[in-house]
């Protein structure tokens, strides 16, 4: 395969094997083509250009879809689930499209806007501890994969 000099390239070699990336920043796309051909060509100019955008693959908007049919929400009394429901839609507003993996959670107070708790004291300091490690245990669980 022969190498080429194009800015953004990336050139990784797996088990023998040579895949080409495009890489701005954080961002890495697979260019599958082959590096002699048109479709390369097109495909690399498509990504410069901004044609050809990244799909999030584990969203917060995902997340919360596996949460809402899991065992740990489904099992909870209707007015739990009501209130976790309410709280996992704000959060889906402001951040669904964001990939879990790569970006914090933006929260109502971040945004301006008081939270229903907003100038209350916490009951319990590990409460998001809790909740954290359990969207963490549900999300490792649905997918297979972090």
């Amino acid at each position: 395969m022969r190498r080429l000099n194009r800015k953004f390239l990336e050139f990784k070699n797996v088990n023998g094997r040579e895949y080409i990336y495009f890489r701005r920043g954080k961002v890495r796309h697979r260019l599958k083509s082959d590096p002699d051909s048109e479709e390369f060509d097109r495909e690399y100019w498509d990504i410069c250009s901004g044609k050809k955008a990244k799909t999030v693959t584990h969203s917060w908007n995902a997340l919360i879809i596996a949460f809402y049919r899991s065992p740990a929400f489904t099992s909870k009394a209707a007015g739990t689930r009501e209130n976790y429901r309410r709280h996992c839609e704000a959060i889906r507003e402001m951040n669904g499209d964001k990939d879990v993996r790569t970006s914090s959670a933006t929260t109502p107070s971040q945004r301006g806007t008081p939270s229903p708790t907003h100038g209350q004291r916490p009951t319990s300091g590990s409460r998001f501890c809790r909740s954290s490690s359990s969207w963490r245990s549900i999300w490792v669980g649905s997918s297979g994969t972090r």
